[in-house]
């Protein structure tokens, strides 16, 4: 049956897209002077969220064919749309991280630990106190994507950074593993 008026009226508040924060619970340690968790938040102007996939198996029997949840696959990919400011905070972060994976000239790498973070996505009530968040770990610098320079416009620069991480875990705010680092 189709929802009335008062069903949707009585829903309560919303999600709002634009209410969350992105903290770097830990940024790489090879890093030597990263920019602060609020800085980072604060320049954060989009983000996706992780993702998951079941993969199905099938079960053939006699003719017959039943479908079954298989494993479950992280997506392993968020993208973060970052606008910089004149200070250049994003581009010197990205800049070390970059190069404490594959410095310049030489190949020489920091190790995997190293180069890790771990990232805390908070969705947020209208009163902005975290409602849901989601924990990811083992974040390393994927790739990055910086906007064309122009002759003539009045865009700002807002670099895309894609991040991989190899899980994630989502759940009210203080129950997921290792998210309560921020308070």
């Amino acid at each position: 049956m189709k929802p009335s008026i008062d069903d949707v009226r009585a829903l309560g508040e919303v999600h709002s897209l634009y209410r969350w924060n992105m903290y770097f619970i830990t940024f790489p340690s090879a890093v030597a002077a990263p920019p602060t968790r609020e800085e980072m938040n604060r320049r954060c102007a989009t983000t996706t969220r992780p993702k998951v996939t079941f993969n199905d198996t099938l079960v053939n029997m006699r003719g017959h064919t039943v479908e079954q949840q298989g494993k479950m696959t992280y997506e392993r990919r968020i993208t973060l749309q970052m606008l910089e400011t004149v200070d250049v905070k994003v581009a010197q972060f990205l800049s070390d991280w970059r190069q404490a994976a594959w410095q310049d000239g030489t190949g020489v790498s920091a190790n995997k630990k190293d180069l890790e973070a771990s990232i805390k996505l908070e969705l947020l009530d209208n009163q902005d106190n975290p409602t849901w968040e989601y924990v990811l770990t083992g974040v390393i610098l994927k790739d990055m994507t910086l906007m064309q320079l122009l002759e003539e416009s009045d865009e700002i620069d807002r670099p895309e950074i894609i991040l991989g991480y190899d899980f994630y875990r989502d759940g009210p705010p203080n129950t997921v593993t290792g998210s309560n680092i921020i308070a």
